[in-house]
């Protein structure tokens, strides 16, 4: 069963990385980057490049090894204003209902982020624990 439409448009994830940071950091389809907010506890996950691009925001438990870099991702969000922490009400009342997959004590809200019929679905779900959102997961198929 496909993920409902996003109620707007289009939704993606916004997240910036300054370009001197960038510059160090390889575009792969196999091997992710990484990059780290330890002020926030927030971690982003990048994989891909042309053909397809998979990103994921999510809260850490404690950081990464020293060799990822520290960025500043405290604005972070989708385009339609979804920050972690937002309440699963939040993300119902801007996006539409979406699909609930349960398990493991969390919630996973899936939706297809473009209404273009003629492209592949372009995913965006939110990982909810305890009424708030803890990860925020897109792809965008090339």
């Amino acid at each position: 069963m496909q993920p409902p439409n996003v109620r707007i448009a289009q939704d993606t994830l916004v997240v910036h990385v300054p370009d001197s940071v960038l510059a160090h950091l390889k575009q792969s389809m196999t091997v992710p980057w990484y990059v780290y907010d330890p002020r926030t506890h927030v971690a982003y996950r990048h994989l891909g490049g042309d053909s397809g691009v998979v990103q994921t925001l999510r809260e850490v438990d404690g950081p990464p090894p020293v060799s990822i870099p520290r960025v500043d991702l405290s604005g972070a969000q989708t385009q339609s204003g979804i920050k972690l922490g937002a309440t699963a009400a939040t993300v119902v009342q801007k996006l539409g209902k979406p699909r609930i997959v349960r398990a493991c004590g969390l919630e996973r809200y899936e939706y297809d982020d473009s209404r273009d019929p003629t492209a592949e679905p372009n995913d965006l779900m939110f990982t909810i624990r305890n009424g708030r959102v803890i990860e925020i997961f897109h792809t965008v198929e090339g």
